[in-house]
């Protein structure tokens, strides 16, 4: 089956992407994030995370982060999507890992800090009080970054072919490697989705939100906005059904498959 390149190259990245959908539809619902994949949590429009992006990629820019690697060290929620999403604005690479708790995971951390060599971290401030004095990396707060920062920010120069996020894998059997994505990864992928489950802007569509899987097994960062649809994120590290999102697309790792690889 052949799918329209005219459609898939709509888009030369994933900021123009979003820039549009919170221009033409500001209002309407982007993101829902389900605690315990039932209680409705936390909203975020297509215009609230666009603002929310632009005052982040202006925080990044104006510390010369653009073409540069930057960790992120989230737990569940949409303060993970403001983040990664911020990372694009600034044209950085964002480098997702699930933060350690505690002693645990820490050891993951320090060999993906160690290959990928990011110049910052993006947290939450709970979590840079942890992690601050073994972690030997710059950290940043998305919740304390001033928000009128969006006025400041500016389109970098990014197409098809920049580099959007790295991926690595859990490192439960072996060292984490990393997969590098472009944004024409990305809106590639999305466009498949799309067409293969017929998704438009009347869509609803539930995943897990990243945790403790690897992100590359969720579509739920970008999917979202490709289809201009409402996307309801589950926290993955309590797997209780989406029952009250009432979603007729359902995506989830299948662990049957991901045993085999």
């Amino acid at each position: 089956m052949s799918y329209s390149s005219e459609r898939i190259n709509t888009f030369d990245s994933l900021v123009r992407l979003l820039e549009t959908r919170a221009a033409d539809h500001p209002d309407r619902l982007a993101y829902t994030f389900l605690r315990d994949g039932e209680v409705e949590e936390t909203n975020l429009t297509y215009g609230e995370l666009a603002r929310k992006a632009r005052a982040v990629g202006a925080w990044l820019q104006e510390r010369k982060m653009q073409n540069q690697n930057v960790l992120l060290l989230y737990p569940p929620g949409l303060e993970y999507i403001v983040a990664f999403w911020g990372c694009l604005y600034a044209g950085a690479v964002a480098v997702p890992a699930y933060p350690p708790s505690r002693n645990r995971h820490l050891e993951r951390i320090e060999s993906i800090v160690s290959d990928a060599k990011p110049q910052l971290a993006l947290t939450t401030s709970s979590i840079r009080a942890r992690i601050e004095s073994s972690l030997a990396l710059p950290c940043g707060v998305t919740e304390e970054i001033n928000p009128e920062l969006a006025e400041s920010w500016r389109a970098p120069h990014i197409d098809h072919s920049t580099l959007a996020f790295l991926q690595y894998t859990s490192g439960s059997t072996a060292m984490p490697k990393g997969v590098m994505v472009t944004h024409g990864n990305l809106l590639h992928n999305e466009e498949l989705i799309r067409h293969a489950f017929h998704q438009n802007e009347h869509s609803i569509i539930a995943g897990w939100l990243p945790g403790k899987l690897p992100s590359c097994f969720s579509p739920s960062r970008s999917r979202t906005a490709h289809a201009s649809a409402t996307r309801c994120l589950i926290d993955c590290t309590r797997r209780k059904r989406a029952s009250s999102a009432r979603t007729p697309a359902r995506w989830g790792p299948n662990y049957s498959n991901l045993a085999r690889l």
